[in-house]
């Protein structure tokens, strides 16, 4: 088989085959499948990145509109909000890992693109299948505050894909900060009610109807986005909020499980860039009090005393959550 007969066979194989994980992961040392770990240019790499791109873009095609007639249980409403849900995700997606980000992006974690390197493991994350395999994915993670079960099944199911690491760590940050819009509500411009639908549930009815309660303003929350100005009349729920903390927690979870192979962790730049945002994104409107801050703000302290992730990153946690520093601190 020639090299160009290999890297196609390999997109192929990256588009359409449930095992593509584990292939990678039983090649990962073979020198014929170098362009999937190596950024390094070569023409392979080239030939690998064109393919993709091109077929990439097909799926993306045939996908939105097969998500467009797709039919979800509920109302039309919630239907149509499914839909715009995964296509945003799956156009997220594909934009962010095959440009350098969107010039005058608008939206929360499109700044976040816009603003940062595309890639930050060691090679091209491999993608979802179709909309549809990561529709399921948004469903196991929607489930994960239902218990421990479900936990531990996304983590499993994350570990057993090393290579899409850092597409499911992009999905979780996405989907924290749809929790997080879900959770604050701003009262002067739309009722509660309507602003608290997310993904077509209306959460104060579902969670029991949550005490709501002004949020406090930390200016240092999200320095990567400074230009935001919180409103004055944000109110958080804390229920919806919860959601959120849960994402870190499935991430903390998933680190754990990759320190098992071995440290330094390969994908150890991943989890730094996307839990720092994370963090600094709950952090920002959680109320004083909150249940799902003292949560993060307590692993962050672990994170510190065990060194997990860079000085500089991990004062950028502290910050966010509002840890003072005192000379017990361990950096």
């Amino acid at each position: 088989m020639s090299t160009e007969e290999l890297v196609q066979r390999v997109v192929q194989m990256q588009m359409t085959s449930p095992h593509f994980a584990e292939y990678c992961v039983a090649h990962v040392t073979d020198s014929k499948h170098k362009f999937l770990f190596d950024a390094t240019d070569s023409e392979e790499r080239r030939l690998y990145c064109a393919l993709l791109q091109r077929m990439r873009g097909g799926f993306i095609s045939d996908e939105s509109r097969e998500c467009a007639g797709a039919t979800a249980a509920g109302t039309e409403r919630q239907r149509q909000r499914h839909r715009h849900r995964m296509l945003t995700l799956w156009q997220s997606l594909s934009h962010y890992f095959t440009s350098a980000g969107a010039a005058g992006a608008t939206t929360f974690c499109s700044r976040v693109a816009a603003s940062a390197a595309v890639v930050y493991g060691p090679h091209m994350p491999h993608m979802f299948r179709n909309i549809k395999d990561l529709a399921a994915f948004v469903e196991m993670v929607d489930a994960a505050p239902r218990g421990e079960e479900h936990q531990r099944a996304i983590v499993q199911f994350m570990r057993g894909r090393l290579p899409m690491t850092e597409v499911f760590l992009h999905v979780m940050l996405q989907l924290c900060d749809g929790y997080v819009y879900e959770a604050w509500c701003m009262q002067a411009q739309k009722p509660v009610e309507e602003m608290c639908m997310r993904g077509g549930k209306n959460q104060k009815e579902e969670e029991g109807g949550s005490a709501y309660g002004m949020a406090s303003r930390r200016k240092d929350a999200a320095s990567w986005s400074t230009n935001y100005t919180a409103p004055s009349d944000i109110m958080v729920d804390e229920a919806a909020l919860q959601k959120g903390g849960t994402v870190i927690f499935l991430a903390n979870m998933l680190m754990a499980e990759h320190e098992t192979f071995g440290r330094p962790l390969r994908y150890g730049a991943v989890f730094e860039h996307y839990i720092l945002r994370m963090v600094q994104l709950l952090a920002r409107y959680a109320m004083d009090g909150s249940e799902a801050l003292a949560f993060v703000r307590e692993t962050v302290e672990v994170w510190t005393e065990g060194n997990v992730f860079a000085p500089a990153t991990l004062q950028d946690m502290r910050d966010a959550v509002g840890i003072k520093a005192n000379a017990n601190n361990h950096r």
